[in-house]
């Protein structure tokens, strides 16, 4: 075998110098995705893309927030389900069907009712509020959805 290696005669340029190494090159930070997600929660916590600046003040929780409902606050619970991945559809702060649908799937799978007969199915009431805002403190430390 063999292995060849030091002859330098097929390289016919000379040793440039004009590649120039900026002092302080531009690093884009990529955060490193977390494999220890909680298993009580929905399903690993994917973005899609959704952002929902924890710097936005609570959502008022004496604010009834139902069926019909519009505006921007409906909008940051469409946000959050999204963000857990619970409501696949476009965010358009209202408070119609699907975003019933996704408080409900919300609600059976983190526990909040019972089943789908229970008192509160697909309202957001203050149970539903509260773990919302554990599960958005997870995502966001030390900030609630609602307060």
């Amino acid at each position: 075998g063999g292995g060849g290696g030091g002859s330098s005669s097929s390289s016919s340029s000379s040793q440039s110098t004009s590649e120039v190494v900026p002092e302080n090159p531009v690093v884009q930070y990529v955060p490193p995705v977390s494999t220890n997600v909680p298993t009580n929660l929905v399903s690993p916590i994917q973005t899609n893309n959704t952002q929902l600046p924890p710097t936005l003040a609570p959502i008022d929780a004496a604010q009834k927030l139902a069926s019909g409902s519009r505006g921007e606050d409906v909008s940051r619970v469409q946000a959050f389900l999204k963000l857990i991945n619970l409501f696949p559809n476009t965010i358009d702060g209202r408070f119609g069907p699907l975003t019933v649908k996704a408080v409900k799937k919300f609600q059976l799978v983190n526990h909040v009712v019972a089943s789908s007969r229970s008192g509160g199915y697909g309202l957001l009431g203050p149970i539903t509020r509260k773990k919302m805002n554990e599960i958005y403190g997870v995502i966001y430390p030390g900030f609630v959805l609602f307060k």
